[in-house]
């Protein structure tokens, strides 16, 4: 039987997706649990639009990402910490501080996973940090950081 998914269902499919499934697993499992409905021809238009709209949320993520990451391709980040008179940190510079200053001096919100450096920074100064995006958008920034 030819069901189309309202759910993303295990080891079936995703939603919006028609497949091809035995009569009594659409029967007694899908159809009463809501997870698909009956492939008729207004189901299969109604998923073939839904599929068209979440193509283009996909792209305009996507388009949003590249323009986050044109716009902190470069950019100059400061931080202040608490240093030592050698320039020494008493803690490292975490990624939560990175994001936040980003979402302060840039208004732009990035997640704290999205913070790449190559090691952790602990000391006064400018450092490069990488900022993933998602999908192979990422800009290189520079994180300065300030003694306060």
């Amino acid at each position: 039987m030819q069901v189309v998914l309202l759910q993303d269902v295990k080891n079936v499919g995703r939603k919006w997706e028609v497949r091809d499934v035995a009569d009594g697993f659409a029967r007694n499992v899908l159809i009463p649990n809501q997870q698909a409905a009956p492939a008729t021809p207004a189901m299969l238009e109604r998923a073939k639009s839904e599929q068209a709209k979440q193509t283009k949320s996909v792209e305009e993520v996507a388009r949003e990402r590249n323009q986050k990451a044109n716009i902190l391709d470069g950019v100059v980040i400061t931080v202040s910490a608490k240093a030592n008179d050698k320039g020494e940190l008493y803690a490292a510079v975490s990624p939560a501080q990175i994001v936040k200053a980003i979402k302060t001096q840039q208004r732009i919100r990035v997640s704290p996973k999205a913070i790449k450096t190559k090691q952790p920074v602990k000391q006064v100064g400018a450092h490069r940090v990488m900022v993933k995006l998602g999908s192979g958008s990422e800009a290189e920034c520079t994180l300065q950081v300030e003694n306060t």
